[in-house]
């Protein structure tokens, strides 16, 4: 492909999301239960929304707005959303899916059910669920070009973190990011254990002129802005590295992955980050330095950098001289004045979450980190003393442990996509938050029409011209088959907004697209003895966590702590 080419083509993004699942208590075991409740609830999804099963599985649906909703490995559901051509774009699909999953989960276990769908990283017991990010490059990209690319990811959570309240006695209570602590490698292609910054995971799902640059270290937001950056700013340099350009020159880190942990522990910003030139420099002084390069090169960009470029400088200014102007619009910063106020409400501080991180244990292991709550000894456990039968008393008094049990359930709930239900959306229903890029209007549009510009839009529509008619068809993000007359829309372009029906057999899937579509042992089997899928490292605790019942007063609870006024 010309240099030219590269310039003029559009980019081509999207995101996958992975949902947590609460579900009410019973006895018959949490992998029984969740099995039987996302089966149901994917069939309810497919009667609501004119879908196509994927190949192999009925479990796996492609909507007619050209997403994917499907059970994955693990025992949750994810979300994908269709090929976009910019940020904004790929936010609207991803909140339009967090819609259709809220309005599923309605119709299929109530308005008052205390189930829940939660979008967020960490259960506070080991668990890990991933939001991935996938950016279409030219093939002639190696994987060494993008090792450019690892200090701005390492760096660009203090934008784009999630924020957690941590037990960690290196950490001040709270960390920007809930992945940090389960990326172990710099590069690496396993994407459920031995997580890397850089994943080479190179599946196909497109013709052979491209890559899918697949990274997984990023977080679930809730903010659209802070979705926007994570996404605009990323997509915005590897365009830039598909051009050519060297960027991050001179930014290189001695320890990227102590880097990445170090920085999430440090909410204040003042962690030193010691590059391998001997110098040492911010996760701020960092993101400077590419958002300047990304300034100098504005006229190689797409038109929607320009406007990505200067919520970045905004966002970075801020940071400099008064981090608390982002405590309406970010995620990390939001939650850390809401759990600051309700510390301080409780007469505490951030020390009484990390009296209980004293053992210092490898960093590796970041399981060990977290804590359950003992219900009958009323004191926080480290995992492995629970896992042996072993329980620590607390050192703090009764009425602290229960206020940290329930900062432990704020945290989940700020992520529970029910708009009635969760914290972020009784906030952002208050008029206390400033984050949106998209309408409620658009979302609702994008719940059934695909995007534009790409081969979603080819998926999309002939997905809502089947699906009425009972097609026996089977979808993959690369084609359509009509398997009673063996015909095939080959969408194997990515930018293919038209395709006629051939008359011939599929193409054999590549092996990975068949692994995704075919290889989901915990569907197709009837035994219910199946464990989770998690990583080595990590042994489940011995009681899934739950979340208590939903207060009658949380609305009020909430916004008791988070003022118009103070904002």
């Amino acid at each position: 492909m010309l240099h030219n080419e590269r310039a003029t083509r559009d980019c081509i993004m999207g995101l996958e999301t992975e949902y947590s699942t609460v579900l009410p208590w019973d006895d018959r075991g949490i992998e029984w239960r969740e099995l039987r409740f996302l089966k149901t609830f994917i069939r309810t999804f497919a009667e609501r929304h004119p879908s196509l099963p994927g190949e192999a599985s009925r479990f796996r649906r492609y909507c007619e707005n050209a997403s994917c909703t499907y059970i994955d490995n693990g025992y949750h559901v994810e979300y994908c959303t269709p090929e976009v051509t910019s940020p904004r774009d790929a936010i609207l699909y991803d909140k339009a899916g967090e819609r259709m999953l809220e309005e599923t989960l309605k119709a299929q276990a109530g308005p008052n059910s205390s189930i829940r769908f939660i979008k967020n990283n960490i259960d506070y017991s080991g668990a890990t669920y991933g939001c991935h990010e996938n950016y279409l490059a030219d093939r002639s990209v190696q994987f060494h070009d993008l090792l450019q690319l690892v200090p701005f990811l390492v760096t660009r959570q203090i934008y784009a973190g999630g924020g957690r309240i941590s037990f960690d006695s290196r950490a001040a209570g709270f960390e920007l990011s809930q992945r940090a602590e389960y990326i172990v490698n710099e590069i690496g292609q396993n994407t459920t254990a031995n997580r890397a910054i850089l994943c080479t995971k190179d599946e196909c799902l497109s013709d052979g002129r491209y890559h899918r640059i697949h990274l997984i270290l990023g977080d679930s937001l809730m903010s659209e802005l802070g979705g926007y950056l994570k996404v605009g700013t990323t997509a915005l340099l590897l365009r830039l590295i598909e051009q050519g350009l060297s960027i991050g020159k001179g930014l290189g880190m001695e320890e990227s992955v102590r880097e990445l942990k170090a920085i999430s522990r440090d909410p204040d910003g003042s962690h030193p980050v010691i590059l391998q030139r001997g110098i040492t420099m911010t996760a701020l002084e960092i993101q400077h330095a590419y958002l300047n390069t990304a300034k100098r090169n504005l006229y190689r960009l797409p038109s929607w950098a320009a406007d990505v470029i200067a919520r970045w400088e905004h966002v970075l200014q801020a940071l400099e001289s008064d981090p608390e102007q982002l405590n309406s619009s970010l995620d990390c910063y939001i939650k850390r004045s809401l759990y600051r106020r309700f510390l301080s409400r409780n007469n505490m501080t951030w020390k009484h979450l990390t009296m209980f991180g004293s053992v210092q244990e490898d960093e590796s292991t970041p399981q060990h980190r977290s804590l359950r709550v003992s219900r009958e000894e009323c004191s926080l456990i480290p995992i492995e003393d629970a896992q042996k039968g072993g329980a620590a008393k607390s050192p703090l008094p009764h009425d602290m442990v229960k206020a940290i049990q329930a900062l432990i359930e704020m945290d989940i709930r700020y992520h529970d996509i029910g708009r009635d239900s969760g914290v972020f959306h009784i906030l952002d229903r208050a008029g206390v938050l400033d984050h949106h890029i998209v309408t409620d209007e658009e979302i609702t549009t994008a719940m059934t029409r695909p995007p534009t510009g790409t081969r979603a839009e080819l998926r999309g529509k002939t997905i809502s011209e089947l699906a009425p008619t009972g097609s026996n068809a089977h979808v993959a993000w690369s084609n359509i088959i009509l398997l009673d007359d063996r015909r095939i829309l080959d969408m194997t372009d990515p930018y293919a907004r038209t395709a006629e029906w051939e008359e011939q057999p599929a193409p054999e899937p590549c092996a990975q697209e068949r692994l995704n579509t075919q290889g989901q042992p915990h569907i197709q089997v009837r035994s219910h003895t199946s464990t989770r899928s998690r990583t080595p490292e990590q042994p489940r605790t011995p009681e899934q966590p739950r979340t208590p019942e939903q207060p009658r007063n949380i609305a009020q609870m909430i916004l008791d702590f988070f003022p118009r006024s103070t904002l």
